[in-house]
Parts: structure tokens; sequence; C-alpha cells
């Protein structure tokens, strides 16, 4: 790629994440982020993989500077914003070895989303372990939605809980669930809670794609007959997805893992 030198002095270094000693130069937005190329080679396969082609070395190319090398001639993340790229990096350069930079959902969020994207497979399984202790179970479906074969754990188990919940969904929650899953966990709910027995209505219709094929329990398990303990809807803690997977009811979830995070606006 040929730099373009008309462009160059549009775009502004970061304030801190643009190292003297850096050794790739990335461009996202207008904004150039020259950090440590160790990071990207070792912990993501796409860049791992991105590193390892082979330089061009025609005669037409031998006077250009490399890729990543300048600012003239930056590599070019598209697709991704300064919030979530920030977020990466915040994660390989924190101020500080005591807290975590990422202090709310919203941060978790891109970190996973950036991590899902460029294959950083434990920064992901780190985001999804925090995210799991903080996102209600709802979140977490409608997240696990948009990560197709990613968080499949997390729709059976929050699918399942809904399925065998005693309250009914709220308003706001079949919104964000949809009208089919909203039909289908109201269906299953007044079988299990109503008639006393499964009448395998999700064995026979047809389930939305983003609806499990099978749920995590069988239905005679005594996991979907029990009375459970009758919650507040208006709880101001909602139960977590990890709550549900790890068999917490009351949300004992231990405090630890959760004053980490809080959730950001909007």
């Amino acid at each position: 790629m040929e730099p373009n030198l008309e462009l160059s002095g549009m775009y502004e270094h970061h304030k801190r994440f643009y190292f003297s000693d850096g050794n790739v130069i990335f461009l996202v937005g207008s904004t150039l982020y020259k950090v440590h190329r160790y990071f990207f080679e070792y912990h993501s396969a796409f860049f791992n993989a991105m590193f390892s082609l082979p330089i061009p070395s025609t005669s037409n190319t031998m006077h250009l500077t490399q890729e990543g090398q300048s600012d003239d001639n930056p590599i070019v993340l598209k697709d991704v914003n300064c919030f979530d790229f920030d977020s990466l990096l915040g994660q390989f350069y924190p101020s500080d070895f005591v807290t975590n930079e990422a202090k709310t959902v919203e941060d978790w969020k891109a970190i996973f989303a950036i991590a899902s994207k460029w294959d950083f497979l434990s920064l992901k399984g780190l985001a999804q372990e925090k995210l799991s202790y903080n996102l209600p179970v709802i979140d977490a479906i409608v997240m696990a939605r948009r990560y197709p074969g990613e968080l499949d754990d997390w729709l059976e188990t929050g699918f399942t809980y809904l399925c065998q919940r005693s309250e009914r969904l709220t308003v706001t929650e079949g919104r964000q669930l949809g009208l089919d899953e909203s039909i289908i966990i109201n269906n299953a709910q007044h079988d299990i809670h109503v008639r006393g027995y499964w009448s395998g209505s999700l064995v026979e219709i047809e389930l939305p794609d983003s609806f499990p094929k099978q749920l995590s329990r069988s239905p005679s398990d005594p996991y979907f007959t029990k009375k459970s303990k009758k919650r507040s809807l208006s709880a101001v803690e909602p139960l977590t997805i990890a709550d549900v997977m790890e068999g917490r009811e009351d949300h004992e979830c231990s405090v630890a893992k959760r004053v980490c995070i809080r959730h950001g606006s909007g």
C-alpha cells in the first residue's frame, strides 16, 4: 500500500497509546496508535497471521515504507471505533496493577466484541467471565444472539431458566426477546406451573434459530417442576446468567466477582 502523504496530516496521535518505542502503527478513524506488536502477534490468531505474511520485495515496492511502520502508511483497522480499541489496549497497558480499567458492563462488552473479532481467545474468555457475573439473564440471551456459536451455553441456560421460572415475562423482557421466543417461554411456563406437566410444546413447533433445540435439562427433571422461591421482579439485583448456571436462585453471588463492574449509561 502506498503512503498517503496528503491524508497523514489529518491524523492525530492518541494521547495515551502512541509510544515512542512502539513498533507498529494502527489507524482507527482519524487517530493513530503506535503500540507494541508483541501483544497482537502473541495473543491474536488474526494478527499473528497478518504479521506472518511475506513482505513484498518487487522493484515497485523497494522504496515504500512497510505498512504499519510510519504515520504516512499505518495499518488501517476498519469496523472498529476508538472506544473499543482503547478498551482493548487498556488491558495490555494498565494504568496500575490494582484496579482493572474496565469498570462497566459496556467496557467488557467492547472488549468481548473486539476480542471475538480478532481472535484474542484468552481475553475473550476473561470478558465472558466478567460479563457472566454482571449480565441479567435476559441481557445475556440478547448478547449471545449477537455471537452465534460463541455463547451457546448462555442461550441454553438462559432459556431453560426462563421456561421454568415461576414469574411470567414482563413487557420489557418480551420486547427484548422478541415475539416468537416470548410465546414459546410463556407456553412452557404454563405447562410446567399451571398444568403441572410438560406438553412437549418446544418439540412440536418450529423454533427460531436463536432458540436452543435442546434445553439444558430434561422436561422430566425436577428442576422444571419444583417450585422455586418467589422473587420480586423489581429486585434491585436481578439474577445474572452466572447465578443461574451455578444454581444460585437467591442471587448469592460472591461480592468479589461483582464489585469491579457497574452498569454504565446507555
